[in-house]
């Protein structure tokens, strides 16, 4: 961690400046996803107002870079996606509505896609305002492999329902670099037409390995259509009819369980009995949805729902709760655990943080935004594939630094690879797995690590070398180090197919040698905190005070005489822990930033 130090003639002052942060070394080139975009800027009337324009949330570090762009100028109300080179670098962004690149420029040919009435009718204050469907857009690389070729599909819609606008057309744009530069060669290719879900586009990869299915619902019906992404285009295979009908309303749809589940909330109106969650067997072979099961969900306000494509736990929402599916239970409907209730925080506008649309981001964390339109926050759910709340939801753990208009960026879930074995296991594409992880920090135990699994193409068995004589097959083990150092961890991975190896550093602190310290009551002020503490223990010794982040990382390290105070105006909101320590006693606790 980086700090500035200043001297006060009255009080210590300890403002946090900067942050080391770990930068991602994947093993194999998956960077497609490694980028989120927000923001809009549509009703500003302030000049630079800084509550205004684009927020990108960068995973190619660990924990991911949360910034600014000032070159930002696309505005995003509910539909969004984006895509990178394999690399990590972003490419191409997209609010359904036009295609802009990474240096923020409209890209030859995307400056209106999806043309029509509805089009006209999301221009705010002479704007482009974003098409308002979840998971409305997504981008694909070629599947044919070609590195100079991106697609976009992307939904459209007609005016036709006062409360939703009724999709009625999935489109394809085909992006390639011609000359050394990106051009949008053609756009608006009609996939399909008729009256669809609102939003939802659904997306899994095919048991090939190459190629992708595409589910999306016909409105109020219990009809499907499947469609088929491959190296020709996007085709409509089969419109199939399965259980009861689904209402059309505002939710999410995805794939779990390594793509062998297909799961669908739809909330219609407000209340206990306002909304459904659905719930179907797939086959990556066929794309054919069976078994299919529902129950009523409550619905309060615009909910959301999201599965790690690799685990077997859905989360879902009614806002002022969230809620833990086993989809492996022999009844999936009286799994359901309560992992978090909002605990009342509002934002800087006095709008509530509940919990809304949410998405998982290739570190293996959930996201969940609030519903409001113009919230600065996300809550995180740290460990989804652990059962009931040791799964670890940290609410408004990130503020961003703009508003964000309801919107999540939709991406294809890049590591689901071949089904080895299968009889559409035809292109002879080996799903040999590729081991990732990251590890997170006890914030008292400077020793003790987390470690958390996240390879993927189907890992059946892991093997960790801590670098300390030390090992575990563990999926997803804890470790102590004896003795503070470096040490290189090492993951293998195995599969019939093959294995892989990751390996990363891990500093092991120093002990404080304060564990056999007495403890002392320590007055602070106040907790929570907004932009400072104000610590004041029982003498005036000499106090070393380190505070962790919710992630274990040190934010503050530092020794001063107290009373002291630390300016905590760069914490982002969330949960801290303290340790304060002297010569003679110690103190630890907890501490939570409200803004």
């Amino acid at each position: 961690m980086c700090n500035t130090i200043i001297r006060h003639t009255i009080l210590n002052y300890i403002i946090p400046l900067c942050g080391l942060l770990s930068i991602i070394q994947e093993p194999a080139a998956q960077g497609y996803d490694r980028f989120w975009i927000s923001g809009y800027d549509y009703w500003n009337t302030i000049p630079n107002n800084p509550n205004f324009g684009g927020t990108y949330i960068d995973f190619n570090e660990e924990p991911p870079h949360v910034y600014y762009d000032p070159n930002h100028t696309m505005n995003f109300w509910g539909t969004g996606s984006t895509i990178s080179n394999a690399q990590g670098e972003l490419l191409f962004y997209s609010n359904g509505m036009t295609i802009h690149d990474a240096l923020h420029n409209v890209v030859d040919g995307g400056d209106t896609i999806g043309y029509g009435p509805y089009w006209e009718e999301l221009m705010v204050n002479g704007m482009i305002g974003g098409a308002h469907f979840i998971q409305g857009a997504f981008f694909l690389p070629d599947p044919s492999g070609d590195e100079d070729e991106y697609w976009l599909c992307y939904a459209k819609a007609d005016l036709k329902d006062t409360i939703f606008p009724e999709m009625s057309d999935i489109l394809l744009a085909r992006i390639q670099k011609i000359s050394g530069n990106w051009e949008v060669v053609s756009k608006d290719e009609l996939i399909l037409h008729d009256t669809l879900a609102n939003g939802e586009l659904a997306i899994c990869r095919h048991a090939n390995g190459r190629d992708w299915w595409m589910l999306i619902g016909e409105k109020n019906t219990n009809a499907y259509y499947r469609l088929l992404v491959d190296p020709a285009g996007i085709h409509v295979i089969e419109k199939q009819l399965i259980g009861s009908d689904v209402n059309i309303g505002v939710g999410q749809a995805g794939f779990a369980d390594i793509g062998n589940i297909y799961y669908r909330f739809e909330g219609s109106w407000f209340g206990d009995d306002g909304g459904k969650l659905h719930i179907y067997d797939f086959d990556r072979c066929s794309g054919r949805l069976s078994n299919h099961r529902s129950w009523v969900h409550p619905f309060h306000s615009l909910c959301g729902a999201i599965a790690p494509l690799n685990g077997r736990y859905l989360y879902t929402t009614d806002a002022l709760n969230l809620y833990q599916w086993d989809l492996k239970a022999s009844d999936i409907h009286d799994s359901k655990i309560v992992v978090a209730t909002y605990d009342g925080f509002t934002d800087e506008n006095g709008f509530e943080t509940y919990f809304s649309f949410m998405m998982e981001g290739p570190d293996g964390r959930l996201y969940i935004i609030p519903p409001s339109g113009g919230s600065k926050f996300m809550h995180t759910i740290e460990y989804p594939y652990l059962s009931g709340t040791a799964c670890s939801v940290i609410q408004h753990k990130i503020k961003l630094p703009t508003w964000n208009q309801r919107t999540v960026t939709m991406l294809p879930n890049f590591r689901l690879g071949a089904l080895d074995g299968s009889f559409c296991d035809t292109l002879g594409i080996d799903n040999v797995p590729v081991a990732h992880f990251r590890f997170v920090k006890d914030s008292v135990n400077r020793n003790s690590f987390d470690f958390i699994d996240l390879s993927y193409f189907d890992p059946q068995s892991w093997l960790w070398d801590f670098g300390d004589g030390n090992s575990s097959s563990d999926q997803y083990p804890q470790h102590d180090y004896e003795a503070p150092g470096l040490y290189e961890v090492c993951l293998t991975v195995y599969n019939p197919s093959g294995s892989n190896t990751n390996c990363q550093e891990v500093v092991a602190d120093k002990t404080t040698g304060i564990a056999d310290l007495p403890s002392f009551n320590i007055s602070l002020f106040p907790n929570p905190f907004n932009d400072f503490i104000q610590f004041d223990p029982p003498s005036s010794d000499l106090f070393k005070i380190v505070i962790y982040n919710a992630s274990g990382s040190e934010v503050v390290n530092v020794e001063m005489s107290c009373p002291c105070t630390i300016l905590t105006t760069a914490f982002t909101p969330g949960m801290y822990t303290y340790r304060i320590s002297s010569s003679s006693f110690k103190s630890e606790g907890h501490l939570v930033k409200i803004k």
